[in-house]
């Protein structure tokens, strides 16, 4: 397997054909994909009572439901989510660059776990989390919280050095680090990588693949963020 450092650009807006998702990612591209449709009164918005769902086969549908996925979300439940998503990482940028020290309370932390369980929801084809943490304990921590809040399965945490080769666990932990995490639908659970990482980076970018075959990313979210959810 190849690890490449992965590096974050500001979020933008770009649709990307299902073929490049692969190649984008593994070169640390991070793409913000807004949805075209309309938003839904789930988290606060208005939208059409009905638009077009893509069925997914039953085979499909029966995967999902063991490892316990909520049921497909319609298009307007889906462009409701990624904006609401977008909106929130806008305006916590915007705070961090104005130099206003985040409050004790995540800004809307329920609409904002809502709102990625929407995207985390059946109709998804494959997930990757990135998680910056300042030591491996905050990391495995917070990996935990998210796959388990969001139902995804997940063997472990492998530490891994610069060249993707098996590194000293504690060494690496001792510092900040970088977990790469996913998931592809009709895989079992798979194991995270934790590596070094540079930078003042702290949080988590998730990119949920769906079947439209745009690429989205969004975050940083806080690490703590499902930790905070009770019954998460």
């Amino acid at each position: 397997m190849v690890h490449l450092r992965m590096t974050h650009v500001q979020p933008g807006r770009a649709v990307v054909p299902r073929t490049s998702v692969a190649a984008a990612w593994a070169l640390g591209v991070f793409l913000v994909v807004r949805s075209s449709f309309c938003s839904r009164s789930l988290l606060g918005f208005q939208a059409p009572l009905f638009l077009p769902v893509r069925l997914r086969s039953q085979g499909s549908r029966r995967g999902l439901a063991m490892r316990g996925l909520a049921p497909a979300a319609s298009l307007d439940e889906l462009a409701a989510a990624d904006e609401f998503l977008q909106t929130w990482d806008r305006e916590d940028r915007a705070r961090r660059k104005a130099g206003i020290a985040p409050a004790e309370a995540i800004p809307e932390a329920e609409k904002l776990r809502a709102a990625l369980r929407i995207q985390i929801s059946e109709g998804m084809t494959s997930v990757r989390f990135g998680l910056m943490a300042e030591n491996g304990l905050e990391a495995v921590k917070a990996m935990k919280s998210w796959t388990t809040a969001l139902q995804l399965p997940v063997r472990g945490v492998a530490t891994v050095g610069d060249d993707g080769q098996a590194a000293d666990k504690k060494e690496v932990a001792a510092g900040p680090v970088y977990v790469k995490y996913m998931y592809k639908e009709g895989e079992g659970a798979t194991l995270a990588y934790m590596k070094r990482h540079v930078g003042a980076t702290r949080g988590v970018h998730i990119n949920p693949d769906r079947e439209d075959g745009e690429l989205r990313m969004y975050g940083d979210f806080p690490l703590e963020l499902f930790d905070l959810a009770e019954g998460a």
